[in-house]
């Protein structure tokens, strides 16, 4: 074995976690690699799990009734020399959750899976050689997390939310060198706030669904753009986005409905808000942006009289802009 039970004689240990609310009969189980976890389990040591054809998961847990608390040396590491993986922990069923420890060398770290309403708190996912952790269900929360990616060159995302996942919030994570994207949202009516996501080998941030909303991170030293929106009705408000590789916030090619306000943009290499080729309807209002190397403000539909207006501009502060009248709205 190479998870152990909770002694729950222990006084202190058995006081603290029934007062939190943490304990219900019959929990505390040991478990062993690939174990279907269908009660509240703690483990309070690492767990080394080879993963194979047959054992694609180191674990699985299986909600409402099963849930994994990572206690002291709580940790499982993956295995994959096989390549036969898939994630860490696979958590299935309804409103169950993952709490503390660190989930490490997995494919994906972990996967959000079933009829959701899962959570993942306060736990440390690193080196995924694919997602640190993957949505596809609905009504998920991601909070106080540590998501360490692979490095430069890996196929390493944050959080990646499919088209399955929506309705996901992703809050007060330190989401640090993915490969690709620091978060990729594909799902509907994703919130994303209060989040540190840094040095990313694509985008800080990646929104390819409507009514998205990111409010109050601190995006930066990514290597392409800070947030790049793909899609239209989506909302950026009140984060600090500096010192990306290309543009600080991105609206691509025929995209409409987006506003974008009271953001914080600075030093990007390119851009600083960019609105790209026929994307009109965009709404860009109170931000700050300056010190990019081309342009701190690019609206491609407008002409050189900001006469056009397809889109709206209103009250930015901007040392630069293209045309040059749009700094002055």
């Amino acid at each position: 074995m190479n998870l152990k039970s909770l002694n729950l004689a222990a006084g202190p240990i058995f006081s603290s976690l029934m007062a939190c609310g943490f304990l219900v009969p019959h929990q505390a189980f040991a478990v062993e690699c690939g174990d279907r976890i269908l009660t509240p389990t703690f483990l309070t040591e690492e767990l080394h799990c080879p993963l194979t054809v047959d054992s694609p998961y180191a674990l699985t847990i299986v909600g409402p009734s099963g849930y994994l608390r990572m206690l002291g040396e709580g940790k499982i590491t993956c295995d994959n020399s096989l390549g036969a993986g898939i994630a860490g922990v696979l958590v299935e069923g309804l409103s169950s959750f993952v709490a503390g420890g660190e989930v490490d060398s997995c494919p994906t770290g972990i996967i959000l899976e079933g009829v959701g309403s899962h959570s993942i708190l306060n736990t440390k996912i690193s080196n995924s050689t694919s997602d640190g952790v993957e949505v596809i269900s609905d009504f998920n929360f991601i909070s106080g997390s540590e998501i360490i990616g692979s490095g430069p060159g890996s196929s390493s995302t944050g959080v990646a939310i499919t088209e399955g996942g929506e309705y996901t919030t992703i809050s007060s994570n330190f989401i640090d060198d993915n490969g690709i994207d620091g978060i990729a949202v594909r799902g509907q009516n994703t919130l994303v706030t209060l989040n540190e996501i840094v040095n990313s080998g694509v985008n800080g941030l990646l929104i390819n669904a409507e009514n998205t909303t990111v409010t109050n991170n601190f995006i930066s030293f990514n290597l392409d753009d800070g947030i790049d929106i793909e899609t239209g009705f989506n909302t950026m408000s009140g984060n600090v986005i500096r010192e990306n590789g290309e543009d600080g916030i991105d609206v691509d090619n025929v995209v409409t409905g987006n506003l974008i306000n009271n953001n914080y943009v600075i030093d990007s290499v390119e851009l600083g808000i960019a609105i790209e080729t026929n994307a009109v309807g965009n709404t860009i209002k109170d931000n700050t942006a300056q010190g990019s190397g081309m342009f701190d403000l690019i609206d491609v539909t407008e002409n050189a009289f900001c006469t056009n207006q397809l889109n709206t501009w209103e009250n930015n502060t901007a040392d630069t802009s293209s045309p040059d009248c749009l700094k002055g709205l």
